[in-house]
């Protein structure tokens, strides 16, 4: 894959907008997860090729080591050569010198490209990276906060259907009824008259009348309105002879 063709693939993970994305979403979760999946596919993919191009750079670097190493072997035995009256080895030595450095004048060449190569490469992985680690971070927050508005609208859907709720609507209607039903015998027992219960309730409350009764009929005696009226405490007989000592 061209060099050009990964960094097109990897700027368009980093300029994609993941809550576009999630909006034309239905599902926010599964998409946003989707989504994820093949931004990590992707830096699986640009880490792949950044080994490559680290590996051909070896290479080529390692080609340009031993063509240096191979100069200084042509060179020194040119110069064995020449001390030995031998020009002619000489010559071919310090040709072969120069095809080596002609080689490596290349080699440099190829060298600078590819260490452009890796170095792009590592920083689209790092920036891919990073813009992965900050997708995850917002896809947690995106996760809660579409769980959140499912439940809230769960909850309206439920105190909507509450007022719909026939068996609610019934047992207040039945509630209303027996409400009307006791107002009914109510009134029916008032418009019969005194009922056995009142008849007690009288016969419990007498006694705090008999008591008003005597302090009536004892403050008529004092003012000589009236004598007062016979006790249940006293005898018929001693309450007649107390009146006749009255008089």
């Amino acid at each position: 894959m061209a060099l050009g063709d990964i960094l097109g693939r990897v700027s368009s993970i980093l300029s994609a907008n993941v809550n576009d994305l999630l909006d034309r979403s239905e599902d926010p979760v599964k998409m946003s997860a989707e989504f994820l999946r093949q931004g990590n596919q992707e830096l699986g993919e640009v880490r792949h090729e950044v080994a490559m191009v680290i590996a051909s750079y070896e290479d080529t670097k390692r080609a340009y080591n031993e063509n240096e190493q191979d100069i200084i072997d042509w060179t020194q035995k040119a110069e064995m050569a020449l001390k030995a009256n031998r020009e002619d080895l000489a010559r071919k030595a310090l040709a072969e010198k120069t095809r080596e450095e002609n080689e490596n004048r290349d080699l440099q060449a190829v060298l600078e490209e590819q260490k452009k190569q890796v170095d792009a490469l590592k920083q689209a992985a790092e920036k891919l990276q990073r813009k992965i680690a900050e997708m995850e971070n917002q896809r947690n927050i995106l996760v809660a906060q579409h769980r959140t508005a499912i439940a809230r609208q769960h909850v309206q859907q439920v105190s909507a259907n509450i007022g719909k709720n026939k068996a609610l609507d019934g047992f207040d209607r039945l509630k209303k009824r027996t409400q009307h039903e006791m107002s009914k015998a109510t009134a029916m027992e008032e418009l019969a008259g005194t009922t056995l219960e009142d008849e007690f309730k009288a016969l419990e409350s007498g006694g705090g009348d008999a008591k008003v009764e005597d302090e009536l009929a004892a403050m008529k005696s004092r003012l000589g309105l009236a004598a007062p009226r016979a006790t249940p405490e006293l005898p018929a007989a001693q309450n007649a002879a107390w009146v006749e000592d009255g008089k």
